[in-house]
């Protein structure tokens, strides 16, 4: 009997000792401190600034995933550098972004949110075949300040397979396109296809069939810093997905 009495003592204080730990992190995040959480203000439809707040497809999630765990939350919209780096320091979190090795360093993500689809849009009268990275050689690529595409990719960049001219918005660099400034444009077929949309340029622009590559995306605070947050937004995102709403937030219409 003094056995099973101490192992069930054993079990409720392990219980206790995570609620705590949880029950500490809904506290911290009252409504005059809640948690913050950063995202790119220039990536639609996912996530942009509009009218002075967050908007699109990961602050929606975001947002109902944290009203569920009762936890005051706010999704700030601003240029991703500046995102990346508040969250590296631990200010904030970061929503939408993607895994790679040297982030897993710094970095502590949840469990994936959506998967995103990179692609290749080149002008119609200049398009070339693309099957493999060894393709793009000698290519001048127009990409995202502070954006990475894949392991593979990011490693032939730095290898000086191709070059790469970074902007702040899809909608520069598909200017730059259609000036013949670069030879392509990088960007997740989603947003890629709303600037071509925007800009009217669907009979001069339009994708290379092979992907670049699909990458999946994450919530993430820096190191050691939040993870029985992680653990319960995770738990939260399995429950949006089993109800549907998680489908439901990212069908609706965005767009600034």
């Amino acid at each position: 009997m003094l056995i099973k009495w101490l192992l069930n003592l054993t079990c409720m204080s392990r219980l206790l000792g995570i609620l705590s730990v949880i029950a500490t992190t809904a506290n911290a995040a009252s409504a005059n401190n809640p948690v913050m959480i950063n995202v790119d203000e220039n990536a639609p439809p996912f996530m942009y600034l509009q009218n002075g707040r967050a908007a699109g497809i990961y602050p929606r999630i975001i947002t109902e995933a944290f009203r569920r765990m009762n936890i005051p939350v706010k999704v700030n919209a601003m240029p991703w550098k500046r995102a990346l780096a508040e969250a590296k320091s631990g200010r904030a979190g970061i929503a939408g972004l993607y895994w790679t090795e040297e982030r897993a360093r710094y970095f502590d993500f949840s469990d994936p949110l959506l998967t995103e689809k990179v692609l290749i849009f080149v002008r119609n009268d200049s398009a070339f075949p693309f099957m493999a990275m060894n393709d793009l050689r000698g290519k001048k690529l127009a990409t995202i300040s502070g954006w990475v595409y894949g392991n593979e990719f990011d490693k032939a960049r730095a290898s000086g397979l191709f070059a790469t001219d970074p902007n702040v918005n899809d909608e520069l660099n598909f200017e730059k396109l259609i000036r013949r400034r670069v030879d392509a444009v990088i960007a997740i077929e989603s947003s890629g296809q709303a600037a071509i949309t925007s800009k009217n340029l669907g009979s001069v622009v339009s994708a290379l069939k092979q992907p670049l590559s699909s990458l999946q995306t994450y919530l993430a605070f820096s190191k050691g810093s939040n993870g029985a947050l992680l653990r319960g937004f995770n738990d939260t995102l399995k429950s949006m997905s089993a109800d549907h709403t998680l489908a439901k937030l990212t069908s609706e219409p965005s767009g600034p």
